[in-house]
């Protein structure tokens, strides 16, 4: 039995999700002090703000951090009698008629082995950074009678999309360059908000496959979106 347990790497969980929140706190702080140096320069109050809410975030990331550790090092993997069994360190257990599985797809981004199971219901799970990879596929293809297949990408369509998103941020940050189309850098910074909401929307895992998962997505979306109503109001109110 024990050769069917199989437990998460966590020395890459580990580097994971520590620079899964490093990189978070990184574009939070970007986006709050550059909208600082383009739009607040020298209003200390907002300076403060800056401050404060890297702060929260600094400390809200931090203790999701732990959490999402503390669950990897109780979490276990165990197919045994044509059921995949998920054990959590608070002991719920979730388990899964693998017959019931309708396709299984891996691919493997910035370092990081992910292997997607949907079942019958539409339903997707994803298992990352599993020890003995291989065997843990081999044991899922057999069992539930169908062949993992790897998920291609076009990264050229990818970019393209990229280009397209922020074509808007571009045209604006032209028209700024000419004094007659009144267009202010605090307007295109508003544009770039509003593209960038499109772009973290779109590469989100319910628009593409594989993609950045929808809870980190949401909280980018709702950090972009109070920015924009925030400099939206200085901008209308300066005018």
């Amino acid at each position: 039995m024990q050769e069917n347990i199989y437990l998460p790497d966590k020395k890459k969980f580990h580097k994971r999700i520590l620079w899964k929140y490093i990189i978070l706190l990184l574009v939070n702080s970007s986006l709050l002090f550059g909208n600082y140096f383009l739009n607040n320069y020298g209003d200390n109050n907002y300076l403060l703000l800056c401050y404060f809410l890297i702060f929260v975030f600094g400390l809200l990331f931090f203790q999701n951090y732990k959490r999402q550790m503390k669950v990897i090092s109780g979490l276990s993997l165990e197919i045994k009698d044509g059921k995949l069994i998920q054990n959590e360190a608070s002991g719920r257990c979730e388990e899964l008629i693998l017959k019931d599985t309708s396709s299984l797809k891996t691919d493997s981004i910035l370092g990081m082995n992910r292997i997607f199971l949907t079942g019958n219901d539409g339903k997707q799970r994803t298992y990352a950074d599993i020890e003995k990879l291989n065997e843990f596929k081999e044991k899922l293809s057999q069992e539930t009678g169908l062949t993992i297949t790897q998920i291609q990408r076009s990264y050229g369509l990818i970019l393209f999309k990229i280009f397209l998103i922020y074509l808007p941020s571009l045209l604006v940050y032209i028209g700024t360059k000419f004094e007659k189309t009144k267009i202010t850098i605090p307007v295109f910074y508003l544009v770039v908000i509003i593209n960038s909401i499109f772009f973290f929307n779109s590469i989100s895992e319910s628009k593409l496959e594989g993609g950045i998962s929808n809870s980190i997505t949401r909280r980018i979306i709702v950090i972009l979106i109070l920015i924009f109503f925030f400099q939206f109001y200085r901008v209308f109110t300066e005018m």
